[in-house]
């Protein structure tokens, strides 16, 4: 079964969910997640027994989640009905035909944990005929999976944000800044755009 849902027709995401619950899904599709009525039943079908799968606006897969506390879900809930969280970025990679040595600001070293000493490493396109003076030649997508195992699920019960990331990274988690970073120490994308990644959103 598929609903579109409009303001217009005042069918709302909260509205068309709890219709669609009282037909007993085994999974539901909700479009976004962007308000508090929405998320809170969401995840109240998702304690009830059906998979929920939706998106939401954040820079990251931890973002997300504490974006979801935001909305008003509670934290013991998350803890419990989350799964998983796939976070996903796309990154402008450099022109190789005009690509040169970058030496970007040192703010952007500093929060991309960049040391000075592998700056000779970094690369950024000025742009050029063969890149029609973008500086960039394709994208190449950024993905990370949170999967959400007993200690992650302690911590967001009840842990800081710099608790849950650490969590996460013990869990396995490859976040999209370090995969960001890793490309620009190879020289395939600019500091600048890394850092343009990781703290505004891919595009």
């Amino acid at each position: 079964m598929r609903l579109l849902v409009s303001a217009r027709c005042r069918l709302t995401f909260s509205k068309a969910l709890r219709s669609i619950l009282r037909q007993d899904p085994d999974v539901i599709l909700v479009g976004e997640i962007r308000d508090t009525d929405t998320a809170i039943t969401a995840f109240h079908a998702a304690m009830t027994g059906h998979l929920v799968m939706s998106t939401v606006h954040a820079t990251d897969a931890i973002s997300a989640l504490l974006r979801l506390t935001e909305l008003g879900v509670n934290r013991a809930v998350l803890a419990s009905a989350l799964i998983g969280i796939v976070g996903q970025g796309l990154v402008r990679l450099n022109c190789p035909a005009c690509a040169e040595p970058d030496f970007p600001r040192p703010i952007y070293l500093q929060h991309l944990s960049i040391q000075e000493s592998r700056q000779s490493q970094l690369r950024q396109s000025r742009g050029c005929s063969h890149c029609n003076s973008s500086g960039s030649r394709g994208r190449v997508g950024l993905y990370e999976l949170m999967e959400v195992n007993s200690r992650l699920r302690n911590s967001i019960r009840t842990g800081s944000e710099f608790e849950i990331r650490e969590a996460a990274d013990k869990a396995g988690l490859v976040s999209m800044t370090r995969q960001a970073v890793d490309l620009a120490l190879a020289g395939e994308l600019s500091v600048r755009e890394a850092y343009r990644t990781c703290y505004f959103g891919g595009e």
